[in-house]
């Protein structure tokens, strides 16, 4: 039998098949990991609670500034990017690259995996 923990685990493994991710992973909206593929695993706490902390202030930023739903969150980093979507009001999904991955690829991936977590989450 197949668990949820399995089920999102292949959604992540399809989502960084072929890219060079350091993190890729399913936060609840509390900063809490649900499920996620990390190789850096010393710091995934502190991952979780970064990307609930602004994905929080995001949405509640652009709503009070009429700018529209929150769609994606694009980080900048020294050494590669932070992606991140609220993939339902409770469940956020975040991919940490390395320098000089394709960042539109990434969000497509993101937006594929988005549909496929929604329903294994309902």
């Amino acid at each position: 039998m197949t668990t949820l923990n399995d089920m999102l685990q292949q959604v992540l493994k399809e989502l960084e098949q072929d890219l060079l991710t350091k993190e890729v992973a399913i936060i609840s909206s509390d900063g809490l990991l649900i499920a996620g593929r990390i190789k850096q695993s010393s710091r995934i706490d502190l991952f979780c609670a970064m990307i609930a902390l602004i994905t929080r202030t995001s949405t509640k930023v652009s709503g009070e500034l009429s700018a529209g739903k929150l769609d994606k969150i694009y980080l900048k980093l020294h050494d590669g990017a932070i992606i991140a979507s609220e993939v339902s009001s409770g469940a956020i999904i975040a991919v940490m690259t390395t320098e000089g991955e394709n960042i539109g690829l990434i969000s497509n991936r993101i937006d594929k995996a988005k549909e496929k977590i929604r329903k294994i989450l309902e």
